[in-house]
C-alpha cells in the first residue's frame, strides 16, 4: 500500500498562485538567457505609483542569439533617491538573482545629478565596483534637453511639459492652419456675444499672431521639430546601438547646419502668405543711446543697432540654430568616446595592419579581463581578409556579428565575438524603463491600488514581456502549479 494521505485545505488563491508560477518561469527563462550571454548593461528609473510608493524599474539588456534585447525584471519599492541608497538596492537585487556585477558592461540613466553625477552619482558608485560598466546618458533625454536649451533662446518663451512629439504635432498644425486660426480669432473678436474679457484676450492673440517674427518662428519650428521628433522616435528603439545613435545625432546637426542660411527664404515665403505682417520693431521708435553713457574714446556718431530682419536673425534665429548644433555636439561627445573604442571594427577593411594593431592594443588594455590582445590582433587581420571576400559595401558591428553567427564562426573569432557582444549589450537609452511606468499605471490603478508588491511584479512582468510569456512551455508551468496547489499530501508515519 502507498503512504496514507490526508486532505489539505483548498487554496484560496489558485489564480494568484498560477500567476506567481508563470512569473518564476519567466524570470528563470530571462536569467538562463543572461547566463548564456554573460555580458549585460542595466538601466533604472523611478516614479511614484497610485499609492504614492516610489517604484524603481529595473531593466537589463543583453544579446540573445544575434539580437540585443531589453528585459524588464522587477519594480523595486524605494524610500529615497540618494545614489548610495540606490546602489545598495541594485547590488542587493543582483545578488538575490545571482547576477554578477563583474559582468556589467554598461549603464544608462537620465541626466539627473543623483544618477549621472561624475563623482557621487549612481554611475560613479557602480564603476567603483566594476570599472567596465561604462555610463551612457540616455540619448532621448539628452535630445530633449537640447531642444529645451534652444527654446530658451526665444525671449519670453514658455515651454510646455508635454513630450516634444506633441509639440511637433501642435506646431505643424499651427503652421498649416495659421490663416484659418487667425480668421477664426477675428470672427470671435467681432462677435457681439463674446464677453469683454475674452475679446481682450482674443485681441492680444491676434496682435501676436500678426507679428512677422512669430509667423517666421512658427515656420522654422515646423521644419525643425518634426525632424527632432522622428530622430527621438528612433532613439527610443530597444535594439538601437551606439553607432546608429551617434549617426542620428550627427545627421541632425548636419541638417540644422544646412538650414542655418535659409532665413531669407522662410521670410519671403511668409511675406507671400501674409503681406500685411511686418517686424514689430519697425513700428517702434528707435531708442538712441545717451551721450552721458558713452565711454571715453567711444564714437558717438555711429549706431550699431539693428532692426527688422537683421535684428531677428542676430538675436533670435542664429541663437536657436547655433544652440541646437552646439548642444548636439556637446551631448554627442559621450557617445563618440565609446564609439571610438569600438569603431575600428566597422572599418577593418580600410585599415592598415599597423593601425589594426594600435586599435586592438587600446581596446585590449581597457577590456583586459575579457580580451587577449595578441589573439585579437590575429583575429582582426583574419576577419579583414574574410570581409574582403564578401560582396558588401558597408559593414557595421551588428551586421558583422549576425554574419559570423549565421556562418557559425564563433570558435574562429572568439575575441571578436566577445567584443561584439559587449558592444551590442550597451544600452543607449532608458526608454524601456519609461514604457514600464505606463504599464505600472495601467496595472496598479484605482481599483487595484492595494495590491501586494509580489502581485504587482508578477502582473507587470507578464504584461511587459508578453512575447516571452507566449513562448513559454506551459507543460512545466502546469506541473509546478499542480504540485504547489496539491490537495493531498503524504502522511508521515508516526
Amino acid at each position: 500500500m502507498g503512504s496514507p494521505v490526508i486532505d489539505c485545505q483548498y487554496s484560496k488563491q489558485p489564480v494568484r498562485l498560477a500567476v506567481y508560477c508563470l512569473r518564476r518561469h519567466m524570470l528563470n527563462a530571462i536569467l538562463s538567457e543572461l547566463k548564456v550571454a554573460k555580458y549585460y548593461s542595466i538601466s533604472v528609473d523611478s516614479t511614484p505609483d497610485l499609492s504614492h510608493i516610489d517604484q524603481m524599474t529595473f531593466i537589463i539588456r543583453y544579446v540573445n542569439d544575434d539580437t540585443p534585447v531589453e528585459r524588464f525584471l522587477e519594480f523595486i519599492p524605494i524610500d529615497e533617491h540618494g545614489s548610495e541608497y540606490l546602489f545598495k538596492v541594485i547590488l542587493s537585487f543582483l545578488e538575490k538573482n545571482q547576477i554578477s556585477l563583474n559582468n556589467c558592461r554598461g549603464q544608462s540613466y537620465d541626466n539627473a545629478a543623483n544618477m549621472s553625477g561624475q563623482y557621487a552619482g549612481l554611475q560613479a558608485r557602480i564603476k567603483e565596483k566594476c570599472n567596465f560598466a561604462i555610463f551612457i546618458p540616455c540619448a532621448a533625454h539628452s535630445l530633449n534637453l537640447v531642444v529645451v536649451r534652444a527654446a530658451e533662446c526665444v525671449m519670453g518663451a514658455s515651454l510646455s511639459e508635454t513630450r516634444w512629439s506633441a509639440q511637433a504635432d501642435a506646431v505643424t498644425a499651427l503652421c498649416n492652419g495659421y490663416k484659418e486660426i487667425l480668421d477664426a480669432l477675428k470672427t470671435i473678436e467681432i462677435d457681439d456675444k463674446t464677453s469683454p474679457n475674452f475679446k481682450n484676450e482674443t485681441h492680444g492673440l491676434i496682435k501676436k499672431m500678426k507679428k512677422l517674427e512669430n509667423i517666421i518662428l512658427t515656420e522654422i519650428w515646423s521644419k525643425i521639430l518634426p525632424r527632432i521628433n522622428e530622430t527621438n522616435k528612433n532613439l527610443q528603439k530597444e535594439n538601437l546601438t551606439i553607432d546608429v545613435g551617434l549617426k542620428l545625432f550627427d545627421s541632425l546637426a548636419g541638417f540644422l547646419s544646412e538650414i542655418r542660411d535659409n532665413l531669407y527664404s522662410y521670410e519671403s515665403s511668409v511675406r507671400e502668405k501674409f503681406p500685411d505682417s511686418d517686424y514689430k520693431d519697425l513700428h517702434q521708435r528707435t531708442k538712441k543711446r545717451s551721450i552721458h553713457l558713452t565711454l571715453p574714446g567711444e564714437l558717438t556718431n555711429k549706431s550699431t543697432s539693428f532692426s527688422g530682419s537683421e535684428k531677428f536673425k542676430i538675436e533670435t534665429y542664429f541663437p536657436i540654430i547655433d544652440t541646437l548644433i552646439t548642444q548636439l555636439k556637446i551631448r554627442g561627445k559621450s557617445y563618440k568616446s565609446i564609439n571610438k573604442l569600438f569603431g575600428f571594427f566597422s572599418n577593418l577593411k580600410n585599415l592598415e595592419t599597423k593601425e589594426v594593431q594600435v586599435h586592438c592594443k587600446t581596446f585590449a588594455e581597457f577590456y583586459h579581463v575579457d580580451i587577449n590582445e595578441n589573439e585579437l590582433i590575429l583575429e582582426c587581420i583574419h576577419l579583414k581578409a574574410y570581409l574582403s571576400e564578401l560582396d558588401i559595401s558597408e559593414f557595421s558591428i551588428s551586421s558583422t556579428y549576425k554574419c559570423l553567427k549565421s556562418n557559425r564562426l564563433e570558435e574562429t573569432f572568439p575575441n571578436i565575438i566577445i567584443s561584439f557582444r559587449i558592444f551590442l549589450s550597451m544600452m543607449i537609452t532608458n526608454c524601456s524603463g519609461e514604457r514600464s511606468f505606463s504599464k505600472l499605471n495601467l496595472i496598479k490603478e484605482e481599483l487595484r491600488s492595494t495590491m501586494s508588491q509580489k502581485r504587482l511584479n508578477s502582473l507587470s512582468l507578464m504584461s511587459i514581456e508578453h512575447e516571452l510569456l507566449s513562448s513559454l512551455d506551459y507543460e512545466n508551468v502546469i506541473e509546478n502549479f499542480a504540485n504547489e496547489n496539491a490537495r493531498k499530501k503524504p502522511l508521515k508515519s508516526i
